[in-house]
């Protein structure tokens, strides 16, 4: 059973291409979780910083890899039940984290869980910068409850949601 308070149950996945500023941000703003991090990091210098040497964090860096192939490779040896990729200059909260990995738990015929997307802008006639809170869907509303599951997966799609950043079963 998946128990809120275990960090053993998902791993954090951080693709990075030549951007270590944004790493060291992301990796301070989860210094204080004790949460999963896989850092896969295809830049041409090797990113330093005393937060690698916590435990819960791997460090692989390979110069030059493609996205694609970054992705396959952040996802080989990966023991915890669920996976999240998280972009280095993005933050997903770990209590949505495990808001999602609840969910899964008790819905095994869903893959993946994904809750509420912030994005800011700014605004094209004032220049002020803006900020848009997004719902995929709501639990329980019927586009996603659908005993059906290519129902589900047709009213997902309509329309296109990319689920890149949710939260996934591992083994899928």
């Amino acid at each position: 059973m998946y128990s809120k308070d275990s960090i053993n149950d998902f791993t954090i996945i951080i693709l990075s291409l030549n951007r270590h500023n944004y790493l060291e941000r992301i990796l301070e703003f989860y210094e204080n979780y004790d949460v999963n991090i896989k850092i896969v990091d295809s830049s041409i210098n090797r990113f330093h910083s005393n937060i690698l040497l916590k435990q819960n964090i791997e460090y692989i860096h390979i110069p030059n890899m493609e996205i694609l192939d970054k992705v396959i490779y952040a996802l080989e040896d990966i023991k915890t039940k669920y996976v999240v990729f998280c972009a280095d200059d993005d933050f997903i909260f770990v209590d949505a984290i495990k808001s999602c990995c609840s969910f899964l738990e008790n819905n095994h015929d869903y893959v993946c869980a994904q809750g509420r997307l912030i994005t800011f802008k700014y605004s094209t006639k004032d220049n002020e910068l803006e900020f848009i809170i997004e719902n995929y869907f709501k639990i329980g509303e019927d586009k996603i409850t659908s005993s059906n599951v290519v129902t589900r997966l047709l009213n997902f799609s309509n329309p296109y949601r990319h689920t890149f950043y949710g939260v996934h079963r591992t083994d899928n």
